[in-house]
């Protein structure tokens, strides 16, 4: 236990000059969104499936 609060004692100070608690956090639904947003295999897979639902559509329609 006392090696670890030495550890803790000299690895807070190290942490602090290395900038690492400048962090900034995002919400989940921000990061979520911001992935859906600016990923292209994401973007792609989504624009296939609209496709293929129009597709759908489609056949349906002439079916009837």
């Amino acid at each position: 236990m006392k090696k670890f609060i030495k550890v803790v004692l000299v690895l807070v100070p190290v942490l602090f000059l290395m900038g690492v608690t400048d962090v900034r956090g995002e919400t989940l639904q921000d990061a979520v969104k911001s992935v859906l947003q600016n990923n292209p295999d994401i973007t792609s897979v989504a624009y296939n499936r609209l496709g293929r639902d129009q597709e759908v559509r489609q056949a349906m329609a002439d079916f009837f």
